[in-house]
């Protein structure tokens, strides 16, 4: 959809885009394609991205944690929420 809209993708520097978990990432914006239950990976794929002490993160997850079991939710997260700044 970004690729596609140059409303969207006009904003954007130094595209570049993979068939990885990072599936569009420029200057401004990461886009990750990933099981939310897979926390491991998760944090592993964003470290490749950006550094977490320095950055500001805004998840994006549509209803997903709505669909997912209770448990696996909580854990998303909380572990979000130990982010630095996490909130």
């Amino acid at each position: 959809m970004i690729k596609a809209t140059s409303q969207l993708n006009s904003y954007f520097t130094n595209v570049v885009e993979t068939d990885s978990e990072v599936l569009f990432k420029s200057d401004q914006y990461v886009q990750l394609g990933c099981d939310l239950r897979n926390l491991k990976l998760l944090e592993d794929t964003l470290k490749t991205v950006i550094d977490f002490e320095n950055t500001k993160v805004i998840f994006v997850a549509e209803v997903s944690i709505t669909y997912m079991e209770k448990k696996t939710a909580d854990d998303l997260i909380k572990w979000a929420s130990a982010l630095p700044d996490g909130q």
